[in-house]
């Protein structure tokens, strides 16, 4: 396949572009509106085949977005909130898999604890996908349980680290009645375990992390987190890849990608046997799979 592909930051999918034939630039750019505008001048003017856009504020590429639109330059996302999906190709991470993560996250905590739930939902607001789980969390939690309690505290991005653990600790020592933890951003369990102790939190307490990191994959492996409600972070790197390849042959992308369904798991100590160090992954073959697929490509 002769073709060429950007994404607007490192970390992208280098060996699912390899294993299409895709020679494949990535360019970094920070989440400031000068910097994103000077990597996607920069796209523009290299006259890609295709681009992939990861979690990048909408509103700070729109007018890039116009001039791939009118170049008839395909363009997928991923990791974004608010992305007007007539505009864009293909997303994976976006809107309705935010509100269905927010949904089962509810449903989760109902169906461990019924009535008796008293939830309180840690956010970390700079990340623009928190305060939209929150509000979708808090309303379904509301439509399934309307006598369950539930409460949000910040945990600002800064505090991620050192501090995250002593917010959440004072605010459950403040709130005793508490019966779940839910975290919208699970880096925020960093140190959490020790903190929990040291404050004398029950062991009680149900806890649950959103997206988990692999270091939260490995406390719940290790019994010190009960659940994360996981997705499959290659797959879709994998899937994004080969939905710019069918855009790029002129062949329309497969449903999963449209409708932004990824996999996504409840996990358990009893779930992660594996290696979580690079996160968590539905199918462990993924790259067989995709790789036997693309072989029927013509």
């Amino acid at each position: 396949m002769a073709a060429s592909a950007a994404a607007t930051s490192a970390g992208a999918p280098e060996p699912a572009a390899v294993a299409l034939g895709i020679e494949f630039t990535a360019i970094k750019t920070g989440l400031t509106a000068d910097s994103v505008s000077a990597a996607f001048d920069t796209v523009v003017q290299a006259d890609y085949d295709g681009v992939f856009v990861p979690a990048i504020q909408p509103a700070l590429w729109d007018r890039e977005l116009t001039e791939l639109e009118d170049a008839g330059i395909p363009v997928v996302t991923a990791g974004q909130v608010g992305v007007d999906l007539s505009r864009v190709d293909a997303t994976q991470v976006s809107d309705a898999m935010i509100e269905r993560t927010a949904k089962l996250a509810a449903a989760y905590i109902v169906t461990e604890q019924g009535d008796d739930a008293d939830v309180a939902v840690y956010v970390t607001p700079e990340n623009g996908f928190n305060p939209v789980l929150k509000e979708i969390f808090f309303d379904e939690l509301d439509a399934l349980c309307p006598r369950c309690a539930v409460r949000s505290t910040n945990v600002p991005a800064a505090a991620l680290g050192a501090q995250a653990p002593t917010i959440v600790a004072d605010d459950l020592q403040a709130n005793p009645d508490t019966t779940a933890a839910v975290f919208l951003q699970s880096e925020a369990t960093a140190g959490l375990p020790q903190a929990l102790d040291v404050a004398g939190i029950s062991d009680d307490l149900l806890t649950l992390g959103v997206f988990p990191d692999p270091g939260t994959l490995q406390l719940i492996q290790s019994g010190q987190i009960d659940v994360g409600l996981a997705f499959d972070v290659p797959v879709v790197a994998w899937t994004e890849m080969d939905s710019l390849a069918r855009l790029m042959t002129d062949h329309p992308v497969a449903p999963g990608a449209t409708q932004d369904a990824p996999p996504q798991q409840f996990v358990t100590e009893a779930v992660l046997t594996g290696d979580v160090s690079r996160g968590w992954v539905a199918y462990p073959d993924f790259v067989d799979r995709f790789k036997a697929l693309w072989s029927q490509a013509s």
